[in-house]
């Protein structure tokens, strides 16, 4: 954990970061500990934004999207032909399952401030299927972003994502 401070509409307010302990089996952490009297972080708050990033792991359990998301939850950078709400968030998972059917994520920080909760994640998977019209590759690729979600009533409400799409281009592009 790092802190640093940045000014904002109340001056200078210290900012939290959360580097994840990639020694730890993440099966293994007690999701209901305490992190103290500064309250650094809310519990609730990392543990959506760990089940974020595990939803678009091929390995996430059924059913987690359906309780991770509000119904009506708004993408504003949706995928070309994305459809709205709930349906439309797992039409783009389902795609990204189709293309790289071994998509794996890790979730590198989280940050969290207010309702929202920032998200560094690595992707990597390997590149089976059309992706942009390029047509599969059959390489491993590794993929990099950041997701900002915002959270109403325990669910994600609101998404902006944004990945490193030329870095995976670059990958699966024709040689």
């Amino acid at each position: 954990m790092s802190v640093r401070s940045t000014y904002g509409r109340a001056g200078w307010v210290p900012l939290t970061f959360w580097r994840r302990d990639t020694s730890v089996d993440p099966g293994s952490v007690d999701r209901n500990q305490s992190f103290g009297a500064e309250g650094l972080m809310d519990v609730d708050l990392r543990r959506v934004a760990e089940d974020y990033v595990r939803l678009w792991d091929v390995r996430a359990p059924d059913g987690l999207a359906d309780g991770l998301f509000h119904q009506q939850v708004v993408d504003h950078n949706p995928q070309p032909g994305q459809g709205p709400g709930l349906a439309g968030v797992k039409q783009v998972i389902g795609l990204y399952h189709e293309v790289f059917p071994d998509l794996t994520l890790t979730c590198d920080d989280i940050l969290p401030a207010g309702d929202k909760v920032a998200v560094r994640w690595t992707a990597t998977g390997t590149h089976e299927g059309d992706q942009l019209g390029v047509p599969a590759t059959h390489r491993k690729v590794t993929l990099t972003g950041i997701d900002i979600v915002r959270i109403a009533d325990g669910q994600i409400a609101e998404r902006w994502g944004e990945g490193n799409g030329l870095e995976m281009m670059q990958q699966i592009a024709p040689q």
